[in-house]
Parts: C-alpha cells; structure tokens; sequence
C-alpha cells in the first residue's frame, strides 16, 4: 500500500509540475502594463507566449528571430497603430513562427523598406489593416504566410508587387481586400513566385497604374498583372473578384510558368490593359465558373506556349477597338461549355454559346440568360461547385 500512494503521489505532482511548465510557456505579456514597448516585449517572451498590445499608436522597429509567439491588439485595427514613420527600417522584421491579430500597420518607414519583412518560418494575420506603405505591406521570402480578413489599402512599391511580395514559401488567403495599391513592376497588388497560393475570397478593386491621356492613349506604370502576377505558382484562387484594376500586361491577372493555377468561380471585370484581363504567358492555367465581362483589351490573352483551359465561363464586352474581342493571342485556348459574346481566337470544344449572356449591373444573369442551366459541371477541377 505504502508503494502504491508514492507511486501516486510522484504522478500528481509530476502531472502539477507538467501544467505549471504549460503555463510558463503560454503567459500573456501585457503592453505597456508588463513590458514598457512592443519590443521589450518580445525580448522577454517565450515560445507559446501572447503579447496583448494597448489601443494606441506604436512607432517602433520590431524583431522577431526563432521564436513563436502572437501578437494581439487589444483595441483591434481601428485604435491599434503601429506606425513606421522615421524609423528607415520594416515595423516587422520576422523569422519565427509569428501571429498577429488587430492592428493596422501604416507609413513603413522608408521608400525601401516593406511594412513586415519575412525571412523564413510562418507570418499569420487576422483581422489586420496594412495602408500608406510606400515599399509594400509584406514582403516574404521562404515563408509559410496566411492572410485572414487582412485590408490592403493605398500601399505601393517601385518595384514588384505594391501590397505583398511573396517568393517561394506559400500563402494562404482567406478573405482580403486589396483597393487603389500601385506597384510600378509586376502586380500592382501582389507579386508571388514560385510558391504555392491558396485564395479564397480576395476582393481586388483600383489596383495598378494606369491612366488614360488626352488624345485617347493610355500609360500603364505597372507592367504586368493589374490585381495579381504569378509566375511559377500552384494551388487555387477562388470565389473572387478582380474589378477595375490597370496593367499593360493582364489588367487583372498575369499568369505566368509551367506550374498549374486554377482561377475558380471569380468575377475580372472593367480591367484597363494593353492585352488581356488575364494574361498568360507560357503557362496553362485552368479558368473554370468565372466571369470575364466588359474589360479593354481582350479578355483572356494566350501568349506563345500558352494553353489555357476554360470551361463553364462567361466573356462578353471584353473591347479591342472597334470589336469585341473576348479571346486572342497567338497562344491556344481550350474553351467548352462556356458563353462567349464575340470574336474568340480559340480551340472551341463541346458546349459552348456564342451569344449574349444577359447579364444585370452586378454582372448576375437575368432571367431567359443562356447562362442559366449551361455548363458541365464534370468539366471543372475536383472540389469545384
């Protein structure tokens, strides 16, 4: 019996010791109350630990290096403000396993410094808002990045991507907003190169530079992908819209690269381009369920060794003036059961509509559409509804 109750005991106070160590390395550090600065903060953090930030405005140079922590604004976007005005260096500088939830990032703190710089681990971000960035909001290389409700607005970059740079690594998109970024390279909201992209629910308006003169021309400042260039990318972007963004390249999006992108239920409407709402260039991404409406020029641009595959997919008033080219380009589309109103440069497989597809200001069809009840859905990638 006198063995048995050791044994006991020694399990309890094992099992109290384990919880204690639990706690200690999942404590809440308060700022200003625990720590006196956002960075204080850190420095003193362990793996697992949550900084919970005062409402407020910060102006301070964060370092994360190797550790895994949240950062949490107590007041939200709204009243949570880091700003890096003056600092000649990124708000955040991270190659740990990071979260933040509820700030607003805002005037990095040079023409040569992103808001958050990545070199390696995880960037989370909720709830969040990155505006009045002059070199980009992120800026991530070889990191794993995951975007949830994150607003995009205002920022540029003279370089590629005005509002999110993305270089090998993956992100991961649920729910954003990217509205009037200027990226004066490729993508004048986002750039992403040799990644992995996984987006749903991106919401592109106003992006890239583009501007109609006098005389009736028009100077584009962002080469290639008015929402979004990639090169190189796999994965999804879905149930999206792209509406109003300018590029010489891709008013909405340039797709480049052998790997394979699928572009699923989204809207790319009122592009200002040169060639193509979507541009592809030496890739062959899958357009399924998608809306390519009332864009100038074309709607899809197939580039030489370009094999875009559309199916269940609507192109109307896409203007090449005086007509209205949907598709072009000395690439070649595979198109099926899809409505195309206009001239289409393309490979036209089984059920396809060429006439008008009726649709209202919001771009739903109205009613006697030939949309309604056409398409297959056994023509589009798996998981697609």
């Amino acid at each position: 019996m006198k063995i048995a109750t050791k044994t006991t005991a020694t399990a309890a106070s094992l099992a109290v010791l384990l919880a204690a160590g639990t706690a200690m390395a999942q404590s809440t550090i308060r700022v200003p109350g625990d720590a006196p600065t956002i960075q204080a903060a850190i420095d003193r953090a362990m793996d697992g630990d949550t900084i919970l930030v005062a409402a407020g405005q910060y102006r301070e140079s964060l370092v994360i290096e190797d550790l895994a922590v949240t950062l949490r604004g107590e007041g939200g976007a709204a009243e949570t403000i880091l700003s890096g005005a003056g600092l000649g260096s990124p708000i955040l500088w991270s190659t740990g396993d990071v979260a933040v939830k509820g700030f607003t990032f805002t005037r990095s703190g040079s023409a040569h410094e992103p808001a958050a710089n990545t070199g390696g681990g995880t960037l989370t971000i909720d709830e969040s808002v990155f505006e009045n960035n002059s070199s980009k909001a992120i800026h991530s290389v070889a990191t794993e990045v995951t975007l949830r409700d994150v607003s995009f607005l205002e920022n540029s970059s003279f370089g590629n991507g005005g509002a999110v740079f993305v270089l090998g690594g993956s992100l991961t998109i649920d729910g954003a907003t990217f509205r009037g970024n200027a990226g004066r390279g490729l993508g004048g909201a986002m750039y992403v190169g040799h990644s992995r992209l996984d987006a749903t629910g991106i919401i592109a308006e106003d992006n890239g530079l583009g501007e109609v003169q006098d005389d009736g021309s028009t100077i584009y400042l962002t080469f290639g992908g008015g929402a979004i260039y990639t090169n190189s990318v796999e994965g999804r972007i879905d149930a999206s819209r792209f509406v109003g963004n300018r590029a010489s390249f891709g008013g909405g999006l340039y797709i480049a690269g052998s790997r394979t992108l699928e572009v699923t239920n989204t809207l790319v409407a009122n592009s200002l381009t040169s060639l193509g709402a979507i541009y592809t260039n030496a890739s062959a991404p899958i357009i399924a369920n998608c809306t390519i409406v009332n864009n100038d020029d074309w709607g899809l641009f197939a580039q030489r060794e370009s094999r875009p595959i559309v199916r269940n997919s609507v192109f109307s008033g896409n203007e090449v003036f005086p007509r209205s080219i949907e598709i072009g380009g000395p690439g070649v589309a595979d198109v099926a059961f899809s409505v195309v109103n206009g001239q289409a440069d393309a490979t036209m497989g089984p059920g396809m509509i060429l006439a008008d597809p009726m649709l209202d200001d919001a771009f739903a069809p109205m009613p006697g559409s030939p949309v309604i009840d056409a398409g297959d859905n056994a023509a589009v990638p798996s998981g697609i509804t």
